[in-house]
């Protein structure tokens, strides 16, 4: 929602969670005048299932600890950033509230390939 500088969603599907914390001043200033494509950058971070019942202090921290072990064990690349169709997370424009907002292949963009390890 614009105007708030964080927001997270917990999303279930199948046997599959994930959640976005979704932050950052130049994303806010895209949400001002919000349209269908505007997309930021997300960073994967791969949780345990405890984290989904976790408070939210206790999930900040486990988040803090994954990043920083990952900044500490590897060269960050704009290769591992994931495009994320802001306006597409469920409750941040009323306008997704409808299945045929995803019809649009232009609410969204192929993930690049991911880096040879």
């Amino acid at each position: 929602m614009p105007g708030r500088p964080r927001k997270s969603m917990c999303l279930a599907s199948g046997r599959t969670r994930g959640a976005a914390r979704i932050f950052g001043h130049a994303l806010l200033e895209e949400l001002v005048a919000p349209y269908k494509t505007c997309t930021g950058h997300a960073w994967i971070v791969d949780v345990e299932p405890a984290y989904f019942s976790a408070t939210n202090a206790e999930r900040r921290a486990i988040l803090d600890h994954a990043v920083s072990e990952r900044l500490n064990s590897e060269a960050i690349s704009n290769r591992y950033f994931t495009p994320l169709p802001v306006l597409g997370v469920p409750g941040w424009w009323l306008e997704n509230e409808t299945p045929s907002f995803y019809d649009d292949l232009r609410s969204g963009r192929r993930s690049r390939a991911k880096p040879a390890q």
